[in-house]
Order: structure tokens, then sequence, then C-alpha cells
């Protein structure tokens, strides 16, 4: 029994239940070496020891390990382990395709399209190994996060040459979805997989399964015996180039289904093409035989009447036939009746056509009231059909966006229209990030599908690169993609200095200049035929700009044969601070910034929290008579600040 917070195989901790089957459960769990979320899926406590069980589990690890496609669930991990057998799979946090279609109906044709397409790559990829899936169905594919389908469930998938665990086996499956030879015990193929993909395709065109029923055998029978219900009728604007698509897929005999998942991937990829606009219904070989079987049934034997000699007369047995009674339709009056109520009828239906049955263009709808839409539908000879919603950022809320059929397509008259209004834009709440850093607060606004523009702005309370304000307060509901403005702070704005030529200073003049200008002086001696303790060049350049707390470098002349090397050589001194503690400042650290050989003191060298005055030992690395500086800042304010110099 797996209870959330068990580790499994020392890896993987279980965080929650996503779902529950007759045969495995699914488990939400952290992959604590990879720090990512996964789906682990592992037999019912109750079937652990049922061997036929474990065998087709261990059946759905070998089939999916062997695949790899983006429209596939992907495999991480799967323990083959008598006692405890799993599959790590990647975790998919969007809805099934079942709950989307739900959620969604009517989905764009173009749309519709590209699911189905991701949908047989997935499986061409499972068919190119081998593997029959035999349990196809919207309920075991996947939407995820960025708008793809992945195809899961290969619990009941079988190889084309490996053996059935039962006798029963060969009919697993679910019965809605199932291909008529199945229904009869016949092995599952690769067109009994593409029998399902029909299905699927037809309900994401019509949001219901074509055959229903109160028992499965019911549902069996209807697969076995009833034609797919015509799309047309449900939703007139179908270019039957796609509903095609699904009358070849669902053919009941396997031979006029698509000899492959390919071949039917390159037939959809092609069906809103204009040029297939005028597409003739496809019609299976199988379904006209039976209606010419049917009407060869239906006719009556020619006459056993044999003529004897130019007389006309009929001799032998036929001759009886005449001193029989005719019936009532041998008798020319009443064909002359039947003959009238057939003209009655080819008028009144003319009549019925010209008056009811003309067809009628859809006029355009958008942007009107649902009242002035049903006005102009009337005015044509239309009627409103059912309304439905959905989002919209251009349409005003509770006017119309489209209208299904679209605008154009001919209809019979009084013939249903069906309204789609709008909702509105969908809307999102804006996060607070006030006190991030930028990237950061950038991540958050953009989780939420909101758009960020970043200005900058020079602050003494707020530390660089952090958020100071953003312009739309936070918790606001906002449209989508809307534009978020964030004000970043620069840190205190900086007055920089421009060095001057101190070449020909000496060492006290050079030090002066430097601490007026509040640049830190970095003393190089060096041999040189120039006066001792002069200065005979300097870093950077004049008229360079620096900031206050900058390296100004110089090189000062100790004269021939001095000990110059000793002179420069640099030194660690160790300055001991005590650090006042203020518990008014509750948490926040404390940050103390250094300037020697290895440190600037504008970058951060440690960041402290202190519940009490606390000591901290600073090492400075200095040249000789070099000087160091440190600064120690809490919530912006100087709390100490001292100089080091290496005598």
């Amino acid at each position: 029994m797996i209870n959330k917070g068990d580790l499994i195989a020392q890896r993987y901790l279980i965080r929650d239940t996503l779902g529950e089957g007759g045969m495995s459960n699914v488990y939400l769990a952290e992959d604590t070496f990879l720090h990512r979320l996964v789906a682990l899926k592992s037999l019912r406590f109750g079937l652990q020891d049922n061997q036929h069980i474990k065998l087709r589990f261990k059946r759905e690890s070998v089939a999916m390990s062997k695949l790899s496609s983006p429209y596939i669930v992907n495999i991480f991990d799967v323990s083959a382990a008598d006692d405890f057998p799993y599959i790590v799979m990647e975790y998919i946090p969007g809805p099934t395709l079942k709950q989307y279609l739900h959620r969604n109906y009517p989905l764009p044709y173009a749309q519709v399209v590209q699911f189905m397409l991701e949908i047989l790559q997935g499986v061409a990829v499972a068919h190119e190994h081998g593997i029959i899936h035999r349990d196809l169905k919207p309920q075991n594919v996947l939407l995820t996060p960025d708008g793809h389908v992945k195809v899961t469930d290969f619990g009941i998938a079988i190889s084309l040459g490996e053996q059935s665990i039962t006798q029963t086996d060969s009919t697993l499956g679910s019965i809605q979805y199932m291909a008529p030879e199945r229904v009869r015990g016949v092995r599952a193929t690769v067109q009994s997989d593409i029998y399902a993909l029909g299905i699927i395709l037809y309900e994401m065109l019509a949001n219901h399964l074509p055959f229903e029923g109160t028992t499965s055998v019911s549902i069996a029978l209807q697969h076995f015996n009833e034609s797919i219900p015509t799309l047309g009728k449900l939703t007139p604007e179908l270019p039957q180039a796609l509903e095609n698509v699904v009358l070849k897929a669902t053919a009941k005999d396997p031979a006029e289904r698509y000899a492959s998942v390919l071949e039917m991937i390159t037939d959809l990829k092609t069906v809103l093409d204009p040029n297939r606009a005028q597409e003739s219904r496809f019609v299976p070989l199988s379904a006209l035989t039976k209606a010419e079987q049917a009407l060869e049934a239906t006719k009556i034997l020619p006459s056993l009447a044999v003529a004897d000699g130019p007389t006309g007369k009929t001799t032998g047995p036929q001759a009886e036939v005449k001193a029989i009674h005719r019936p009532w339709w041998r008798k020319k009056r009443w064909w002359t009746l039947i003959f009238g109520l057939l003209l009655a009828c080819v008028l009144g239906g003319g009549s019925y056509y010209w008056f009811y049955a003309r067809e009628v263009a859809v006029p355009d709808l958008s942007n009107l009231s649902v009242h002035q839409a049903q006005e102009m539908l009337t005015s044509v000879g239309l009627k409103s059909g059912s309304l439905s919603h959905q989002v919209s950022g251009s349409v005003e809320k509770g006017k119309v966006v489209r209208s299904l059929p679209a605008t154009g397509v001919r209809l019979k008259h009084h013939a249903p229209v069906r309204l789609v209004l709008s909702q509105g834009p969908q809307m999102r709440t804006v996060p607070d990030v006030v006190g991030l850093a930028y990237t950061t607060a950038k991540s958050k606004l953009q989780q939420q599908h909101l758009r960020v523009k970043r200005q900058n702005r020079y602050s003494s309370k707020v530390p660089m690169g952090l958020v100071i304000k953003q312009g739309t307060k936070a918790h606001r509901q906002v449209v989508n993609r809307k534009q978020i403005v964030v004000t970043v702070s620069l840190g205190p704005k900086l007055h920089l200095v421009k060095v001057k030529s101190i070449l020909g200073y000496n060492l006290k003049a050079a030090q002066s200049y430097a601490s007026g200008a509040g640049l830190n002086l970095v003393v190089n001696k060096v041999e040189s035929k120039e006066d001792p303790d002069t200065v005979i060049s300097q870093i950077p350049d004049p008229g360079t700009q620096l900031a206050p707390g900058d390296d100004l470098t110089i090189n000062l002349s100790v004269g021939i044969n001095s000990e110059a090397d000793n002179a420069t050589t640099a030194k660690t001194i160790t300055k001991e601070i005590s650090i006042p503690y203020d518990k008014n400042q509750g948490n926040t650290p404390v940050q103390i910034y250094l300037q020697d050989n290895n440190h600037n003191i504008r970058d951060l060298y440690q960041s402290l929290n202190i519940k009490d005055t606390t000591k901290v030992k600073l090492p400075f690395t200095l040249n000789r008579n070099a000087q160091g500086s440190f600064r120690v800042i809490q919530n912006n304010k100087v709390l100490l600040s001292d100089t080091v110099t290496n005598n």
C-alpha cells in the first residue's frame, strides 16, 4: 500500500494520488535525485500476487521503454522487481483530451487536425516497433501545458508477434472504440488501432460517440452492424474531406481502412486545403456490395408463361394461370391510381422544396447582440440554434464572436445556426513582485501570461537589481497578455570622478589626491631612473571617469638598486571588528564591503544575519604602504567604516 510521504526505491517521494484504475494506480512523485515531478505507476496492492496481471504490467513497461516520441509520454525508470514493480513516467499536468473536449467544444477544425496528427505520429512510432496499443481513446491522450498531446497507457498493448496472456485477452479494450472484427474475437491489428483513431476523430468533431447504449453488448452490435452516423447532419459546415477520414478509418472491412497510420497522416494533412472543398463522400466498397445485394433480393422473377404459336395463346400448365383470379396489382386501374398518387407526391415535393428546402447563405453575425443575430437569421429564413461561449479579447462580452456554420455557408430553409458568444478577454491576477530581483519578478509575471516592461531608476533605499515598484497593483485582475511596467533599482546614484594626471607627484601627494576624490590608491613600487618617490605612470589614463571607491593604480619609482621587490610584496593584515546588534532591525542582514588588492568596495564581501553583537575578522591583502578600507551596512545605513594601511 502506497501512501503520501512514502519514499520509493530511496528516490521517489510520493506527493499525491493522480488516479486509480482497475489494474494499477498512478501517483504524483518527486524525483529527489533530479528534483523534478514524475508520475509513478504501480500495480494495485491486491493484484501484486496475480501472475497474469504482473506479466501484463511488465508488458507495458517493456512496450513503453522501447518508444521515443514527443507525442508519447516518456519513460524515465522501470522496476521489474517481483515484489514491487513500478514505472516512472513523465508527469503531464494537463487534462485528458476527453476533459479538454468537454470544456472547450467546439474545437476549431485546424486544432482538431493538429491534435489528431500528433496522436497519429505517436501511434505510428508504436506501430513501427511492432506494438499495437489496443486501448486508444481520448482518456488515454494527455494535453501538455504548451498545447500538444501525448499518447499514454500502454497497459494492454501487445506486440504483433506476441501471444496473448489468456484466451479472452484479444477482446481487452474499451468497447466504445473497438473495431467490429475485435468484437468477433479477432486478434488486434494495426487496422483495429486505426478504427479506434477514427472514433476519436469522430468524437472530437461531434463531442459524442457514434455508438452508445446501456450495455456493452448493444454497443458491440452497433459497431458490427450499423454505419457511422453522418457528421454533416450535426455540423453542416464540416469539410467533406475531414469527414471522409473518419469514414475510411472506421470502415467495417479492415481491408478498406488505411493501410497504415502513416497513410492516414498523409490524407489528414490536406483535409482543409481549398482544392479538396468539393470532395465527394467516401463510401466503402463493402457498403456498395450490400446495397446491390439488397436490390437484387427485391427484384421480381420474370414470368414463366410461354407463348404457343403466332396466336399468342398459352398452353400447358401456364394456361391454368389465366383462370386464376388476377391480384389487384395486376389490374390497370390500380396502376392509374398509383401513378396519380406519385404525381401528387412529386408536385407536393416540388412545392416543399420551393417554399421550405431552398438553400440560404449564413449572414455575417459577428459583433451583434444575441437579439440582433436572431432577428437577422429570421429575416433570411434561418433560425437560431444553441448558444456557446468562448474567450475573446476583440469582441465585447455577450456579443457574437462567430457562427456555426460559418458566414457564407449555404443551409436549408429554417436550418438552425449556432451562435458562439464572447466571454470577454481572459483575465489574469497580477502577482506581487516588489522587492524581488528583476529576473525572478519577470519570470513570475510571465507565468501569468503577462508581458513585462522594465524601466530603471536610481535609489538610495533599494539595493541594485531589485524591483522598486510595479505599474499595476498586485492582486488586480487584468486581461491576458497585458503589459506590466516594473521599476528596477540601479542603486544609489554615483557622481563620477574625472581622473587627472598625477605623474610626477610624490606618494603623499598622490594619496592626498586619491583620498579627496574618493578613489582607492593602489601603489606599485618599481625600479626606475626617475627620482625616488615619484609617480612615473598611472592606470587608468588621465581623463577616465571613475566611481567613488574605484581603484587608481600608480607605479612609484624607488630609484636604482633599491629593495623594490620587498616593497611591492603584498601582505595580509587581519582586522577584527565588532558589529553592534540593533533589535529594531529584526532579521535584516548585515552587509560587509572590503577594499584591498583582491576586493572592490562596491562588491559585497559577506552578508550576515546576527542576533547579538558580533565580532568578525576581516583579512586585507595590501602592498607596502597601500591602504585598504571596509564598510558595514544594514538597511542602507552605514554602521561601521574605517581604513587599514600596510606600513
